[in-house]
């Protein structure tokens, strides 16, 4: 299956290669949550990152609220954020920016925006992908 090879694909693209301590989140009514746990921390692994909010989320679910004093403690070193429109990209960027930008993620220009409806469907290759290439920039 297509998905399977381009699967494999990356992740011998990657082997080798030290993750990136990676905070998956989303900015939603003035709150933060964390994206950890089963499918996230799955495709972080995947894409060649190490979710910082595993542990975080409860079990049994993908996401949850999260403090900013969490991520900030967590310092990650790329903070990945799923929107859903290009308002909502701007306005959670900021948001990120604002709140947390004593991180390394925010000082090194290490905050990437994802579409939300990228992990989705078949679209979730899409996504990892993109991920992969922002967290291993040299790999590809």
């Amino acid at each position: 299956c297509g998905v399977t090879r381009a699967l494999d694909g990356l992740r011998r693209r990657l082997d080798g290669r030290a993750p990136v301590r990676t905070a998956m989140v989303q900015v939603f009514d003035r709150q933060l949550y964390g994206l950890a746990g089963g499918l996230y921390s799955d495709i972080l692994r995947t894409a060649g990152g190490a979710n910082v909010l595993d542990g975080r989320v409860p079990a049994g679910k993908n996401f949850d609220v999260v403090s900013v004093e969490a991520v900030a403690k967590a310092d990650p070193e790329t903070i990945v954020y799923h929107y859903t429109d290009e308002a909502d990209r701007a306005s959670a960027e900021r948001w990120l920016r604002e709140r947390l930008g004593q991180t390394r993620a925010v000082r090194n220009g290490r905050l990437v925006a994802t579409p939300a409806a990228d992990y989705s469907g078949l679209r979730a290759v899409d996504g990892v992908q993109a991920i992969a290439r922002a967290l291993h920039p040299g790999v590809f």
